[in-house]
């Protein structure tokens, strides 16, 4: 394992977790993306643009491209953990799920 990260290494690493969301058409604008010492928080609306915009419907689709995305955040270097804090989707025991608002405020 590396050593701990520097605040240069976890820009570095914020710009490829974005570079990441935009491989899936992901908006990275909806979502408030921070590194901590190799730790990676993503947190906000989980938007797609282009072409990810015909999938964003397809409940198995979007489950798949955060599971994808996940695995390419955690293969980047220096990267510890990544959490996600994304509206409407919770992930429990390594599955993805789509929740509704009412059981995210209870």
């Amino acid at each position: 394992m590396a050593g701990p990260t520097s605040v240069k290494d976890d820009w570095k690493i914020n710009t490829a977790v974005k570079r990441e969301l935009v491989k899936r058409w992901i908006d990275p604008g909806k979502l408030r993306i921070s590194t901590v010492k190799g730790v990676v928080n993503l947190k906000g609306v989980l938007t797609f643009t282009g072409k990810g915009q015909d999938d964003a419907g397809v409940l198995t689709v979007v489950m798949g491209i955060l599971k994808n995305l996940e695995l390419a955040i955690l293969a980047i270097p220096q990267v510890r953990s990544v959490h996600f804090k994304m509206e409407g989707w919770k992930k429990t025991g390594g599955r993805w799920a789509q929740i509704s608002a009412k059981k995210e405020e209870g």
